[in-house]
């Protein structure tokens, strides 16, 4: 994701070139004048999502993996066959812990979307297809991972044992886990 991308999608406020860093820096550290970061700041370019956001609005707002699916087999265009090459690729259980955490997240806080990414990547290990998915692309370099699902279909109770909470294990502000 580039600069544009990330201001748009709320993972950024500002585009500050690598160029002027050290400018930034050191007047932080003389002031400590955050104002100094926007300053230095100039729109990025090269952004698509905001190009997109129609589209991608349109052929992801199914309710299942099987019928985002189908929304993106349908369409012709260029940008709808590559989602569908990367979405296909995907563990079909991390695909549906995505799109549950992605759709909960919208009505929830910073906090709440970072505890839900906690204990997917948690449990992914034990319960998911990570260390499969490593062994296809990594080690064995066959490009053929063996998903635990052999289609999109995912269980209601798969995805909310992965998303579950765990206990005192359990993500906090704070850090303050055993």
């Amino acid at each position: 994701m580039g600069a544009a991308d990330a201001i748009y999608a709320g993972f950024a406020d500002h585009y500050v070139p690598e160029d002027t860093w050290d400018n930034v820096k050191s007047t932080l550290l003389q002031n400590g004048d955050v104002a100094a970061i926007a300053t230095a700041s100039q729109p990025p370019t090269g952004g698509t999502l905001a190009v997109r956001q129609s589209d991608i609005d349109r052929l992801f707002s199914a309710e299942t993996l099987p019928a985002i699916d189908q929304a993106l087999a349908a369409e012709d265009a260029e940008f709808a066959q590559a989602a569908r090459k990367k979405f296909t690729k995907g563990a079909p259980l991390a695909l549906a812990c995505a799109l549950r955490a992605i759709r909960a997240a919208r009505g929830g806080t910073l906090s709440e979307a970072l505890a839900r990414e906690f204990r997917f990547a948690y449990r992914s290990q034990e319960q998911g297809d990570l260390i499969e998915g490593i062994r296809a692309q990594i080690i064995d370099r066959d490009f053929t991972p063996k998903w635990r699902h052999e289609n999109l279909d995912v269980a209601e109770h798969e995805i909310a044992e992965m998303l579950a909470d765990l206990g005192p294990c359990d993500w906090t502000p704070t850090g303050d886990t055993p």
